[in-house]
């Protein structure tokens, strides 16, 4: 279920193969998040991040999913909503569930996780 995919963020430019997928992020300078985080500085919250990358990896595998394990979260630099970050996701399907490595870059990177999914159950 993708919550902020074409409301908060845009994706464009998605070249996906077997188990990696990366594009660019286009987000929407206007919306509301932005008002409140923060005025007058907008910055592109944490939580958000988080739920790019599930939304992303779950059209890919065509599942819901939940975050089990996030063994690496490391937010390098601001991303603010003028800038359009490149994402990549590389995933591989284990025992323990889907690890995912995921990163938004500009120039460099600003946003790193490494973590396991698992597929809710219905």
């Amino acid at each position: 279920m993708t919550m902020l995919r074409n409301n908060f963020y845009q994706v464009q430019k998605v070249l996906a193969s077997e188990q990696q997928v990366e594009g660019e992020l286009h987000f929407d300078a206007t919306h509301d998040i932005f008002k409140g985080h923060f005025p007058n500085q907008p910055v592109v919250p944490g939580v958000c991040s988080l739920q790019i990358i599930k939304e992303l990896l779950e059209e890919q595998l065509g599942v819901s999913l939940h975050l089990s394990t996030a063994s690496q979260v490391k937010f390098l630099q601001l991303l603010t909503p003028e800038l359009s970050p490149t994402y990549l996701l590389k995933w591989e399907e284990l025992e323990a569930g889907i690890s995912l490595n995921a990163n938004f870059k500009i120039e460099k990177e600003v946003f790193k996780f490494s973590g396991i999914y698992h597929r809710k159950s219905k």
